[in-house]
């Protein structure tokens, strides 16, 4: 009966990869095999990037005016498919959609991007906060609205955020109405 003999090579290299001659004496005969050892690099999993934050300020804009949340999605060339879905929360907890006289929410689709827009109608104190929102697969991406009553000032803030399978970006921006 024959056994299985295994060998363990530890810190084995690329230049060890050759022929190699394994032989076998016993007596009368002894028996002589071939084996070819192809060493290989460790497999080493890729990490995936860490999410990172660019500084924004604080979003402005005066009472009455209406606000444009965009939420961007767009394809990467690791990801085969992408659900479309965002969820849009104001300071953790989900807008309610069926108000559609405060809010709408709208997709528009490209060939390899997704825009949600978040529009806050008739915007007040009462819609400030943090605005959040997050697809399938992706971090969250947010930023702070104040509304003021004192006037109005447009700017407009990028914030990105990017993991493995598709990058989002929450685009804010204030539209004055007036």
């Amino acid at each position: 009966m024959f056994k299985r003999l295994h060998t363990l090579f530890m810190r084995s290299e690329k230049s060890d990869t050759g022929c190699y001659l394994c032989e076998v004496n016993t007596e009368p005969k002894s028996t002589v095999y071939a084996v070819y050892l192809n060493v290989i690099d460790a497999y080493v999993p890729k990490a995936p990037p860490v999410p990172t934050k660019r500084t924004t300020r604080l979003m402005a804009n005066m009472i009455g005016d209406e606000v444009l949340l965009n939420c961007t999605i767009t394809v990467t060339n690791e990801s085969n498919s992408l659900d479309d879905e965002v969820q849009w929360s104001r300071d953790g907890r989900p807008i309610d959609f069926s108000n559609s006289n405060k809010y709408i929410s709208k997709v528009k689709r490209d060939s390899r991007t997704i825009i949600h827009t978040l529009r806050i109608l008739g915007a007040s104190s009462e819609d400030d906060g943090n605005y959040a929102c997050r697809a399938v697969d992706a971090p969250e991406s947010s930023h702070m609205l104040h509304v003021n009553s004192n006037g109005a000032m447009r700017c407009t803030s990028l914030l990105r955020i990017s993991c493995l399978l598709i990058s989002l970006s929450f685009l804010l921006h204030i539209c004055d109405t007036v």
